[in-house]
Order: structure tokens, then sequence, then C-alpha cells
């Protein structure tokens, strides 16, 4: 086997940086603060201009906003795609600076070889002959080769690299639907100016999405289309809201499943209280047009997802998530419910138990009543440090005037029972939380809505806008300015985060591997005793046999023979990750 020295340098480089950057936790710390106190300068400044610009000028941005509102009134499906496809057009510009994101994230590998699945024509792939070489973090071996992630976020990745495209477009379109079903949702809640502000409000905040293949975006969607649904059942119940409430449960349960149940589960009991409260005549309207189409929706949608599950664990009810924590003894359970134990497969795979270790260790915390509120706490942080941070928190001063409306209480209420769920699990990332999003979208117009009444028109003056009019059109150049700043400092910060040095490494080797014309290559992974679990190298392509570069994990010498043997007809790697 020849040596790969392609790695050492570049590994020594990263762990020299990381050694004079001193803790990779600071600088994202660091860069909360700098985002906090860009958004405190702009609230400032914006706060100065609303109340500070001459008279032609602010009669000038009434105009546009005026132009805008009469072109949604008159089109709103087309201002709609508008909003949307702005974010998209916008981050294919800055392509030529900005290249398309690396992925070094475990989760990230399993959703892309969901998606290489999906582009392949399968929804699973058989087993491996010699599957433990290809053991990986959130990948299952057994009974078939599959992702353990929910199906929706690969599906929309496949379907883009089906098209002859890299899997990061279907992000892309991830994020653009996103607009668009945010746009729709606010539609029902909001007058046009609202719709604008909120759908530029959203960009900025969740564009981050773009950046990664972890998801987050579909589960959004899901939340957009079931918040709006709700609202116009509420308002005058369609057909076709019972329908999109339906395929919004579907969108929720094949991308957060948990946490887009709690949500469910919250609007199910919103509807059954708006039955109840409803009159006889009213309530068999409701059945017609509510009830049954998202009856039909959800039966159809339940069909697809236990035939996946059957395809991919051989159980229609045992989820592919589920069949890992058999499988790897991860994700470790509930906070009320027993340990998973260690599956006796992690023996020969210490970077494998590890990553258990870690899991069980949150799980002790999680159970740990000294820590309960520290650890729920953090997550609480993390969460407006996401969502809201200073631009988003200010509208929400108004949330006493906010609770008046009924609407928003029950928006409120199903908001905390599905943050408070998060807490019964003992990790949180943000994107956890992406079918809430649609539900902070609204709270914060509609507080925007109550700041704009500060100011009216002066007695006997020309208009003196309200600071939302102002707001919703700096919003606009706002977002174009900070999307370019977040996709530039997101992918920057990537190279010094916890995760990334030895798997922007991973990507360089596959590329110039993937270069050499007429070759196939077989890299053997050596991992050293003191591996970080989360730098996992072992991920490959649905079709491993097929592939030009394949990644497979030393293990005794006797497997090690099998694995030559079989692929004999390639160019054999060692590649050393943890060498310096």
């Amino acid at each position: 086997m020849e040596e790969l020295l392609i790695g050492h340098a570049p590994v020594g480089m990263a762990n020299l940086t990381a050694f004079f950057l001193f803790d990779a936790g600071q600088i994202l710390k660091s860069r909360e603060r700098g985002i906090q106190f860009a958004e405190f300068l702009f609230l400032a400044v914006l706060a100065l201009a609303v109340y500070f610009l001459p008279r032609r000028a602010k009669r000038w941005l009434h105009q546009v906003e005026s132009r805008w509102s009469t072109f949604y009134s008159r089109n709103k499906i087309a201002a709609i795609v508008v909003l949307g496809l702005l974010p998209a057009v916008l981050r294919i510009a800055l392509l030529p600076a900005v290249a398309i994101p690396i992925p070094v994230v475990p989760d990230e590998f399993s959703h892309l070889l969901l998606a290489d699945t999906i582009a392949s024509g399968r929804l699973t792939n058989p087993p491996h002959p010699l599957a433990p070489h290809f053991e990986a973090t959130y990948v299952l071996q057994d009974p078939t080769y599959a992702s353990v992630y929910p199906p929706g976020h690969g599906i929309l990745m496949g379907i883009a690299q089906l098209l002859g495209l890299h899997p990061w477009y279907g992000v892309l379109a991830e994020v653009s639907l996103m607009a668009m079903a945010i746009a729709w949702m606010l539609d029902a809640w909001f007058a046009p100016r609202w719709v604008l502000l909120g759908t530029m409000l959203a960009v900025i905040r969740l564009g981050i999405w773009m950046t990664s293949y972890w998801g987050g975006s579909l589960a959004a969607i899901g939340g957009a289309l079931l918040i709006g649904s709700l609202k116009r059942i509420w308002d005058e119940p369609r057909i076709r809201d019972g329908l999109v409430l339906g395929l919004s449960i579907v969108i929720l349960a094949n991308s957060r499943p948990y946490e887009g149940g709690l949500l469910s589960l919250a609007a199910f009991c919103f509807l059954a209280v708006h039955v109840m409260r409803a009159s006889w005549p009213q309530r068999r309207k409701i059945f017609g047009t509510v009830v049954t189409p998202l009856a039909a929706c959800l039966a159809v949608g339940a069909a697809g997802m236990a035939y996946y599950d059957w395809r991919v664990t051989g159980n229609a009810f045992t989820m592919p998530y589920v069949a890992d924590r058999h499988s790897s003894g991860v994700p470790q359970s509930f906070a009320f419910n027993p340990p998973v134990p260690a599956p006796p497969k992690l023996a020969q795979f210490p970077d494998l138990m590890k990553n258990y270790q870690w899991e069980l260790d949150a799980y002790r915390s999680a159970r740990d009543a000294s820590k309960i509120w520290s650890i729920a706490w953090g997550k609480l942080a993390i969460f407006w440090s996401f969502y809201l941070n200073p631009l988003l928190t200010v509208p929400l001063l108004a949330l006493p005037w906010i609770l008046r409306d009924a609407r928003m209480r029950v928006l409120l209420l199903a908001g905390m029972f599905v943050l408070l769920g998060t807490c019964l699990y003992p990790f949180y990332f943000a994107h956890y939380s992406a079918p809430l999003a649609g539900i902070f979208i609204v709270m914060v117009v509609q507080g925007l809505r109550y700041l704009s009444l500060v100011t009216r028109k002066k007695p006997g003056g020309g208009p003196t806008l309200a600071p939302l009019v102002t707001t919703a059109i700096a919003t606009a150049g706002l977002a174009l300015a900070l999307l370019a700043f977040v996709f530039h400092d997101a992918v920057k910060t990537r190279q010094f985060s916890v995760y990334p040095a030895a798997n922007l490494v991973r990507d360089r080797i596959e590329r110039r591997l993937s270069g050499s014309p007429g070759k196939s290559h077989l890299v053997i992974v050596r991992y050293a005793a003191n591996h970080d679990f989360h730098r996992c190298m072992t991920y490959n392509r649905a079709d491993i046999d097929k592939a030009r570069v394949v990644w497979a994990r030393e293990l005794d010498p006797a497997s090690n023979r099998n694995l030559l043997d079989y692929f004999q007809q390639r160019t054999v790697w060692l590649y050393e990750p943890d060498a310096t």
C-alpha cells in the first residue's frame, strides 16, 4: 500500500492554526458577538434614519412600498415567487467568491448518501459484503446500506443530483421554497408590506442553512405551511387548506419527526377545539373541506413512510433512526427512558464507541436534576442566538400587546409546547426547532406592527412614515448585504470549527484522486487510538463498488487482506488522518 502523503501537510497546518487560535469555541463566540453588535448598530442607524430622513425621502420610500403593495395585490403568486427566488439568485451570484460548501459534519455525509441513493433510482442499497470496513457514524450497514435520517431532505438533494446538478442545489431550492412558504403563510395573517418585511427577515435569519447539508429549511417549510393553513381554516375552511395542512404534517414527519410531531399534535388540538366551538352547519363544512382531505393526505403520507421504512429496515414500523439505535447504540433515549445499552459490535470500533459514550454522557446529564435548568437555559440561548438575536428581539418587546390577540396566544402556546419537548432530549442544535420558524416570524411581524404605531401623521403636515414602512424597504436592501456577509462568514468560520480540519483534507483527497483519469482508488484509513469520532472518514457513495474513490477503515490483518483482494484492480492508499 502506498502512503497517502497528500493529507499530512494540510492536517499539520490545521493543527498549527488551531494552536495559535487556541480555542475554536472562542472563535464561534466572537463571531456571534460580532453579529450581535452589527445588528445593534443597524437598529440604531435605522432608528435615526426613520426620524431624521428628509420628508421627500420618506415620501419616496412610501411610493416604493405602495408600488410593491400594488404589484403584490395584482400578482400575488408572482410576488411570492420573486420573494422565494431572491435568496437563490443572490447566492448563485456569489458563487465566484463563495464556492459550494464542503460537507464536514457526519450528519451531512449521511444526508448526501441518501441523496446519492435517490439519484441512483433506489430507496436504499444492498449491504456490502465487506460492511465492517465501511462503518461510519449515522450510516446503517444492516439490513441495508442507508442513511439513518428521514428521507425528505435527501430526496430534494437527490432530485438535483438526478438532474445533473450538485446536490447543494437541492439545498438552495429548499431555501427558496422556504421563503415562498413563509410568504404564503404571512399572506394569511398580514397585508402585502408585512409579507415583504417578514419574508426578508426570514431570509436574513434562516438563509444560513444554505451553507451546509444538515437540513433545516424543509422543516421550516412544513411549519410555515401548517401555520398558514391553520389561519385560513380559522377564517374560512376550504379543501385546499385541508390538503396543505396534511402536506405540512407529512413534510414535518419526513424532516424533523419529533419536533414536527409535537407541532402537529398542537395543530390537532387547535383543530379539535375549533370544531367543538363551531355550530353544527359549520362543523359539517369543516369535516367536508378540512378533515376529509387532511385524513386522505395523511393516509397517503403514512403509507409512503411505511413503505420506505420497510425497504430500509425490513419493518414498516421501524424508522432507520430507530434501527441505528439497535445497531450502534445511538441516538440515546429521552431523559425519562432507560439508557440504550452498547451493542457488542462497538468493541471493534473504538471511534464509534466514543460516539456512544459521548451520547450516553449527555443522556446522563439530562437526567441529572442539578443540571436540568442549566441545560434548558443553554438550549434557549442557542435558540435565541440563531433565530432572534437583537434584530428580531426588539419587536418582541411588544409581546404584551401581541398576546391580546387570541390567535397569537395559540401560536405562543404551540411554540412553547414544542420548545419544552426539546428539554426531554439530551441534545439540541438550532435546526431542531426549524418547525417553529413560521411561528416566531409571525409574532415578530405582529410586534413590528404594534411598534409602527409609535409614529403617526403630524397635524397639518405631510405623512411621517411609521418605522415599519422604512424598515420594510431598508430590510430588502439589508438582506442583500447581510446574506453576502453571512455566507462568507459561515464558510470562513467552518475552517476553524470543532469538526472540519481533517474532513476538509478528506475533500481535497477525494477531488484529487477523482480527477486522475482512468484510475479508481481505495483509501484505507488508519485511525489512531485518540481519533476524534466527529472526524469519521469512511463515507462512501451509494454504490460503493462503482465509486472512483472508496474509503475503508483498517481492521485486522485477515480482514484487510480480504479487502485488498476484493478491490485488487484499484490503486491502494493508506491515510492516517491523525498524523501531524
